[in-house]
């Protein structure tokens, strides 16, 4: 059974859910092209670019949505826009566009919040332009001959990595599109590194870490490789078999403090769901710990640098993993995370990370967006869900929040 498979059957469970009151109710984000690697907002340097200055983090942000079912279950393109003001108040819908059908995901911003970019169901990517009251799509589904599978924002706001998750010799590997300053819009692509099944792109100044397969100057067997942004093509630094075996379907990787933590969701092999724990010096890769849990399908890295949610999507669950950057093993369960109701089919995920609602993150359910303040010392506490609405149409899929 799919991801999707199994949301749809959690669907006919929740046809006319009664929508919260949204004015105060609570809601987050991600702060996606920012480097938050170390868990520090003041950590990554001053980088010179058209888009490239931050937008205040003491501010009203724009929050979207897609919602990727009508109300008898067939998909659809639908996106909602909202704002999220410093007291973690989010507004009612400010309309509704049309880009990609995308039921799990994150938004990527420029640093200045300007522009969003999102990958959608069918490999293209959504383009918008924030107009301050709303949304307005620039390219619904731009796609240039890619499938894309993964975004990650240079620092600039001038560039997008874009990762096609095929096979080498049907496109996949790992590309960087020019932003245009004034439209958002993004330029034909250009193929940095070829590569088998890459997945996600960690930024952390000019390395970059890429989970995929077979990535040239590689190992045989290794998911990781670690990448020299600054140079044309990207030279190979480091690579690493993060869980010493083939049977691997990556599912998310994030940077938390000085290591990166891949997680792998392929059920149909004889091992269990898991995530591995690396070590990220500075050109070079090492495996700490490897961890078994349902479903990693998305990774949560606080913005405190001290403790990792993991969404379950089949586990119905968000665990929580507390962070010790020195210990030899450097994360520890620290179990479920305490709810008022058991999550439905949790997916998709963003976080706040800079601001008065740093660490709060908001989490796609199939009844609704599920609101998780995180705070210094591992700590974390469920503000509730959140029902955007009733009925089938107002089950939300991919989330976003501007930085």
């Amino acid at each position: 059974m799919t991801h999707q498979a199994a949301f749809l059957l959690a669907l006919a469970a929740c046809s006319g859910t009664p929508s919260a009151d949204k004015a105060d109710g609570p809601a987050a984000g991600d702060d996606s092209g920012l480097d938050t690697a170390s868990g520090d907002d003041t950590a990554a340097a001053p980088v010179e670019g058209c888009h490239a200055t931050p937008a205040p983090a003491d501010r009203e942000r724009l929050v979207v949505v897609s919602f990727p079912y009508d109300d008898d279950a067939n998909p659809v393109n639908r996106w909602s826009s909202y704002r999220l003001s410093p007291e973690g108040r989010l507004s009612e819908a400010e309309g509704d566009v049309e880009m990609g059908r995308a039921w799990i995901g994150a938004a990527t911003f420029t640093p200045d919040a300007a522009f969003g970019y999102v990958v959608q169901d069918d490999g293209s990517i959504g383009v918008f332009a924030d107009k301050g009251d709303h949304i307005e799509v620039v390219d619904p589904a731009w796609d240039q001959g890619l499938y894309a599978s993964g975004l990650a924002m240079h620092p600039s706001g001038e560039r997008l990595y874009l990762i096609d998750g095929n096979w080498p010799n049907n496109g996949g590997g790992l590309y960087v599109s020019a932003i245009d300053c004034d439209s958002g819009a993004l330029s034909a692509p250009t193929l940095l590194v070829a590569s088998k099944l890459p997945a996600r792109l960690v930024l952390r100044g000019e390395e970059g870490l890429l989970a995929s397969l077979d990535v040239p100057d590689g190992a045989a067997g290794d998911d990781l490789a670690l990448l020299d942004l600054s140079t044309e093509p990207p030279a190979w630094r480091a690579g690493l078999d993060a869980f010493g075996d083939d049977d691997t379907v990556i599912a998310d990787l994030v940077a938390l403090g000085g290591h990166a933590v891949l997680s792998d969701n392929a059920f149909f092999f004889d091992h269990p769901t898991r995530m591995s724990v690396v070590a990220w010096g500075e050109g070079s890769l090492e495996r700490k710990q490897n961890i078994d849990v349902e479903d990693p399908i998305t990774l949560v890295p606080s913005p405190f640098g001290d403790q990792l949610l993991v969404i379950s999507g089949f586990g119905d669950a968000i665990y929580r993993y507390a962070y010790e950057a020195d210990a030899a093993e450097p994360l520890t369960s620290l179990g479920a995370l305490s709810t008022t109701e058991r999550p439905a089919v949790p997916g998709a995920a963003a976080w706040v990370s800079r601001g008065p609602l740093r660490g709060l993150v908001l989490v796609s359910e199939a009844e609704g967006l599920r609101t998780v303040m995180l705070g210094e010392g591992a700590t974390a506490e469920d503000l509730g869900r959140v029902a955007m609405g009733s009925g089938l149409s107002a089950l939300p899929g991919a989330v976003g929040i501007a930085p």
